[in-house]
């Protein structure tokens, strides 16, 4: 019952951890083909929780945090879309950061 407990509030607290930051809305996440006319402002590498324990967590909820993650550096790095470029593993990806007009 006690290790039953301690999982399930590992669960929820790994949940819920990446927050957006403030103007993230205004961050696409695009394909490749969508930012030919666009200035590239860098590159960023971001990673989240992807298992617990022995419990891989679901890759639509991990593909989602990592694109959020993708966004938040849009904004720290004054780009308004981001295309992921790739996912070396899960729960990681190499996002591409652009200005677009």
């Amino acid at each position: 019952m006690r290790y039953s407990l301690i999982l399930l509030f590992m669960i929820f607290t790994a949940c819920s951890f990446v927050e957006q930051k403030p103007g993230s809305e205004n961050v696409t996440v695009v394909s490749q083909d969508q930012v030919t006319n666009c200035t590239m402002l860098g590159k960023t590498r971001v990673s989240v929780l992807s298992e617990i324990g022995f419990a891989d967590l679901m890759e639509s909820y991990v593909a989602e945090k990592l694109d959020l993650m993708g966004k938040n550096a849009g904004v720290d790095q004054g780009g308004n879309r981001v295309v992921k470029l790739e996912e070396p593993e899960p729960g990681i990806a190499v996002y591409g950061v652009y200005k677009c007009k």
